[in-house]
């Protein structure tokens, strides 16, 4: 996207700021991705796994096998998310959460929306994200149940559809403070 003669980017533009991340951790790490822009080669060179993300992404079945697959998700935003520090998070990260799986996310403000530090990190360079990383690893069920109480206490359905049908002013089911008399 072209605004005001700034150009805004998708993730292209911020994952090479972290294509050194393999080097610096002991865990391997691994990368979904489709496309013919792809640098697939030096990715390879620098210690990534590549796997098809439209095969990860064919079915429900094998999207939730990646996920619980998965370790911990390590995701880079889209430029623009970025240098707006939108706070945005993804529905991904969310069900990474929810399966007692920690995330590591470039900055972008989420932290001012969901609590980080534990099961949940914002990180603002290659070398943040392999501390991150790298505490996950060490203390994996402390981190895992941290995640899972982060998608419950913030990110579930009633939690998430209740303050929006307040904020909406629509009551809860057999509250009465909102009906006319």
């Amino acid at each position: 996207v072209v605004y005001d003669g700034e150009v805004y980017g998708m993730k292209d533009r911020q994952f090479h700021l972290f294509e050194d991340l393999p080097g610096l951790v002991d865990v391997p790490m691994e990368v979904a991705v489709h496309g013919r822009d792809v640098p697939a080669g030096r990715l390879a060179a620098k210690g990534w796994r590549l796997v098809s993300a439209l095969d990860v992404t064919s079915s429900h079945r094998s999207y939730l096998a990646y996920v619980t697959g998965s370790v911990a998700e390590f995701s880079v935003v889209k430029d623009v998310y970025r240098r707006f520090n939108v706070g945005w998070f993804s529905d991904r990260s969310a069900a990474y959460l929810a399966h007692g799986r920690p995330v590591v996310v470039q900055g972008n403000g989420v932290a001012a929306h969901l609590p980080t530090g534990e099961g949940l990190f914002e990180v603002n360079d290659v070398q943040e994200a392999a501390e991150a990383i790298e505490r996950i690893a060490r203390e994996r069920a402390r981190h895992a149940a941290a995640a899972r109480r982060i998608a419950e206490e913030h990110l579930d359905t009633t939690v998430v559809l209740g303050r929006f049908l307040e904020e909406l002013g629509v009551p809860a089911k057999g509250d009465t403070r909102g009906e006319r008399r």
